[in-house]
């Protein structure tokens, strides 16, 4: 059962102090995931202290937004005083400076959605619960996706089959590829590698990152591959709902989008107009997970399934309360992704399916020495 919340309310987890900063990590060798070369990964840390002395850490991408800087000029100062338990309130009353200064999209959210989950890690810190529990997880286990297909120089068909060959040895049935990176027929045969390289009880979906122009395109490339993807992600660029539209009166696969999506209410317009049927909520930047909650309630409501996008450190904690049908993640031998440098415990295991674990707050024991402690944050403080 849920918690009791008004039980574990403390007057101990206001919250005293909120930092930020941004550090870049480079990746060993640049991948590409179809539209975007990836050299480096840029982080931003968010940390939330309370009066008794909790901290609660959020890390995500900056995107290459000031998000630091947003969050201890704008947000900090309103954050100061509230219990960390009242990320909702914080959103509520931010919302004005929002639509005035900074716009409802992309990098305010962004920041917002930083100082939400890091005083969920305090919150949960503080009464000695994990955040799978705050929102009434009872060890629920979630399939586990891996997203790989990354384009590297020099990477071989066999590579890319030998990629998906191990994972799938590992007992993994959940795959995603990169796709429009190269030209169609190249991408084509990609896929039709990653298949062959599955088992049959495997399922496998395409992300095209935003790279057709229109349904034409996309179709163009659909009627090419052997196989219908178990669904296809971002298809067009984030706001193309005409294409959008087009290619679901001509195309019968599941369409998977929403990891640019703000909050909530931009996921009840894409259920509305009938425009996905895979949501990729992604709580750093969805309004934390506050926002994530209240975009999962809209689209599990609806019928349609939910995916969380990337960050499977907080991820898990969401996917299995909610139903979630698998939790993505992208392993370190893509080259993609150097999260992993950050952690040196996760929350969850990679293995075919997995669960949240027990630990307070989200569970995660940071590397510290990887933070750069040589930078001296701004402190806002009561």
């Amino acid at each position: 059962m849920p918690p009791d919340l008004d039980e574990l309310a403390d007057p101990g987890d206001r919250i005293a102090s909120v930092i930020a900063y941004q550090f870049t990590l480079p990746l060993e060798n640049p991948v590409r995931n179809g539209t975007t070369l990836i050299s480096d990964r840029e982080y931003v840390v968010t940390e939330v202290s309370t009066i008794a002395g909790t901290v609660g850490r959020a890390v995500g991408f900056t995107r290459g937004a000031p998000l630091a800087t947003i969050i201890e000029s704008v947000i900090a100062p309103y954050a100061i005083g509230l219990n960390a338990s009242a990320g909702r309130a914080l959103a509520r009353t931010l919302a004005p400076n929002a639509e005035r200064f900074w716009g409802t999209r992309g990098m305010f959210p962004r920041a917002l959605s930083l100082v939400d989950i890091a005083m969920w890690d305090a919150w949960g810190s503080q009464v000695g619960w994990s955040i799978s529990d705050l929102v009434g997880g009872s060890g629920e286990q979630t399939e586990v996706l891996v997203a790989l297909g990354y384009y590297r120089d020099g990477k071989t068909l066999d590579m890319l089959a030998a990629e998906y060959a191990e994972m799938a040895q590992r007992g993994h049935r959940k795959f995603k590829m990169m796709v429009g990176g190269d030209t169609p027929a190249n991408d084509a045969q990609r896929v039709r590698v990653a298949l062959d390289a599955l088992p049959h009880d495997a399922k496998l979906s395409i992300d095209a990152n935003g790279k057709w122009v229109d349904a034409r395109e996309a179709l163009s490339f659909l009627e090419m591959l052997p196989f219908v993807p178990d669904f296809v992600e971002d298809p067009f660029v984030p706001g193309d709902s005409l294409s959008l539209r087009r290619l679901r009166r001509s195309y019968s696969g599941r369409i998977a989008i929403g990891e640019w999506e703000s909050d909530a209410a931009s996921f009840r317009r894409l259920v509305d107009e009938d425009l996905l049927d895979v949501a990729r909520i992604d709580a750093t930047a969805c309004g934390g997970i506050t926002g994530w909650i209240d975009a999962a309630a809209i689209v599990k409501s609806a019928g349609k399934a939910i995916l969380p996008h990337y960050f499977p450190e907080i991820h898990v904690h969401l996917a299995g309360p909610f139903g979630a049908e698998a939790l993505e993640t992208v392993p370190v031998q893509t080259g993609a992704d150097n999260f992993d440098q950050l952690v040196v415990k996760a929350p969850w295991e990679m293995e075919p399916v997995t669960a949240a674990a027990t630990a307070p707050g989200l569970g995660i024991l940071w590397d510290e020495k990887i933070f750069p402690r040589n930078h001296p944050p701004v402190s806002a403080h009561a």
